[in-house]
C-alpha cells in the first residue's frame, strides 16, 4: 500500500510538472503515513477480529438466521462451495450483508471516537467544549436508539431487508464506522472480509456457542469482546 501511495504522489507531481501547474500534490510526511498504515493494522486485527467473533456467536445463539444464510450461499455460489469468491457474488447475498450489518450494530468493535476540537463547540444550551479539548462521544446509543431500531437488542438482520423500514431511513444513527470526513477508511474492506468469513464458514462449518453468564456482557480489548471469550466448538459440515 505504501509503495502505490508514494507511486501516486510521484505521479501527480510529474503530471504537475508537465502541465506547468503551480499546484503540487500534497507531501505527506513519514509520520502521517505511518499513523495511516497502523490504523489500517488496527482496522484489520483488533476491530475485525471482534466484529467477526460476534458473528460467529450470533449466528450459533439463532440458528434459524444461520439456515438463511446457508441457503442463500447455496443459490449464489450454485451450490459450488468449491468456487471462489467474487465481488460479483458477494453482490448476491443480501442476506448475508444484513446479518454482517446487523451484527455489527448490535455490538460495534469500536464504540467511541476520539476528537479535538479545532474551535469553542457547543454541545448543550448550558456547555460549550473550550477549543484544543478531547472530546470522545459514544457512538453505542445512536446504534441502540429505539426509535430507529425497533427492539434494539435484539439480532434481527431482516430490518436491512425493508428499504422503508427505520433502520434503513435513517442511516445517520448507523455510526459503526463514523461519519463524515473522517469515517472509518476500512468500512468496504470489512463488509466484504466479513462475507468472505461467515459466508465459507456457514457452508463449510457447523459450530456450537458454549453460554455463560458472562456470554452478553462485553470487555473492552481496545474493541469489543465476550466477557467469556466466546466459547465455540467447531466441526466439518458433512452436508
Amino acid at each position: 500500500m505504501i509503495d502505490q501511495w508514494v507511486k501516486d504522489i510521484q505521479d501527480a507531481r510529474e503530471k504537475a510538472t508537465m502541465e506547468g501547474s503551480a499546484k503540487m500534490p500534497r507531501e505527506f510526511t513519514d509520520h502521517e503515513m505511518g499513523l495511516v498504515i497502523l490504523s489500517f493494522l488496527f482496522a484489520s486485527q483488533d476491530a475485525m477480529s471482534s466484529g467477526v467473533i460476534y458473528a460467529f456467536q450470533h449466528l450459533a445463539d439463532h440458528p434459524e438466521i444461520l439456515a438463511k444464510v446457508r441457503e442463500e450461499q447455496k443459490v449464489a455460489r450454485g451450490a459450488d462451495y468449491a468456487k471462489p469468491l467474487t465481488l460479483e457474488m458477494v453482490d448476491n447475498m443480501p442476506y448475508l450483508k444484513a446479518v454482517i450489518k446487523e451484527s455489527l450494530r448490535l455490538k460495534p468493535p469500536v464504540t467511541m471516537v476520539p476528537y479535538k476540537t479545532t474551535k469553542a463547540f457547543p454541545i448543550s444550551s448550558s456547555y460549550t467544549v473550550p477549543a484544543n479539548s478531547m472530546v470522545i462521544p459514544s457512538l453505542y446509543p445512536s446504534l441502540h436508539d429505539p426509535n430507529v431500531y425497533e427492539d434494539p437488542h435484539l439480532f434481527l438482520p431482516d430490518r436491512w431487508l425493508d428499504p422503508n423500514s427505520t433502520a434503513n431511513t435513517n442511516p445517520k444513527h448507523y455510526l459503526v464506522f463514523g461519519a463524515g470526513p473522517h469515517r472509518c477508511i476500512g468500512v468496504e474492506y470489512t463488509n466484504i472480509n466479513m462475507a468472505c468469513v461467515m459466508g465459507n464458514a456457514a457452508v463449510l462449518m457447523d459450530w456450537e456457542h458454549l453460554r455463560t453468564n458472562d456470554s452478553e456482557e462485553v470487555q473492552m480489548i481496545a474493541t469489543l469482546f465476550p466477557k467469556d471469550g466466546c466459547l465455540l466448538k467447531f466441526s466439518p459440515r458433512t452436508e
